[in-house]
């Protein structure tokens, strides 16, 4: 395949669709035209789709097309290099070739809010103590033999210890959005549309997504609201369940990548 793009690799929850709409908005080479009324997800590329575990699978042959209506389309992924993803071969090479041929973005946020927010994911409902909390944290879920915390390591280091990789923070974007967007034009080789670090708006409630859905082509945002069951659900605040126990395990787990990246525990 010769197509490239943008791939934006994070763990889930780590500010995922702020880089892809960051990208969308500062750099028109990365928007993908929609029509109105279209998915708002029509407005990137997600390669998971084609892997096994999507709840929203899309064929090898439909994913081509989507590459012809962008110059550089963003692309989202939650993969590792190791692409354990992708359990066919077909599907495999496909996301091989697609990653060799893409600029990387690793987006990075600090584990424990990205965590909390994971647990909403996966459950459906916030934890409602810290010790059910702590359980989630340390405990093998969903047929795996690794933790929450474990598989965000494993995730990390996979990206981090790779130096063609542009390595960006969701909290630098949200405070310094103009210097990100001029370090991400030098690694990308573009020229931004704007070149002031446009932030995509905060999206409030579903009619916000669905009139954007109706009326733009090229959506401010694609940001997902629907993290619990019932859709509107917040993710627990994790400073209000750390205890001294947990506290500690967290330290032990996650100080040595957290102080690398510059978060303080």
């Amino acid at each position: 395949m010769n197509s490239s793009g943008i791939v934006v690799a994070t763990f889930e929850r780590s500010g995922t669709h702020l880089m892809l709409d960051f990208l969308r908005l500062n750099f028109h080479q990365c928007r993908l035209r929609r029509w109105p009324g279209e998915y708002l997800e029509n407005s990137y590329i997600d390669l998971d789709r084609i892997g096994y575990k999507s709840a929203w699978p899309a064929s090898i042959d439909w994913t081509k097309k989507q590459f012809k209506k962008a110059e550089l389309p963003a692309i989202k992924t939650h993969t590792t290099p190791c692409l354990e993803l992708f359990n066919t071969r077909e599907s495999r090479d496909f996301a091989e070739t697609l990653i060799a041929h893409s600029k990387i973005i690793h987006m990075i946020r600090d584990p424990r809010p990205t965590l909390a927010s994971y647990q909403l994911l996966i459950e459906g409902k916030a934890s409602k103590t810290p010790t059910d909390f702590h359980e989630f944290l340390f405990s093998p879920h969903a047929g795996t033999n690794e933790s929450p915390v474990e598989k965000w390591c494993r995730h990390y280091d996979s990206w981090s210890s790779r130096k063609d990789v542009f390595h960006c923070k969701y909290e630098d974007v949200l405070a310094d959005p103009q210097g990100v967007s001029q370090d991400l034009r030098q690694f990308i080789g573009l020229a931004d549309t704007h070149n002031k670090g446009i932030l995509p708006p905060k999206i409030s409630s579903r009619w916000q997504r669905r009139w954007m859905r109706l009326t733009q082509i090229y959506p401010k945002s694609t940001a997902i609201l629907g993290r619990g069951k019932d859709g509107c659900e917040k993710p627990l605040n994790w400073r209000e369940f750390v205890s001294d126990e947990l506290d500690e395990k967290l330290r032990v787990s996650l100080q040595e990548r957290c102080e690398k990246i510059g978060y303080k525990l």
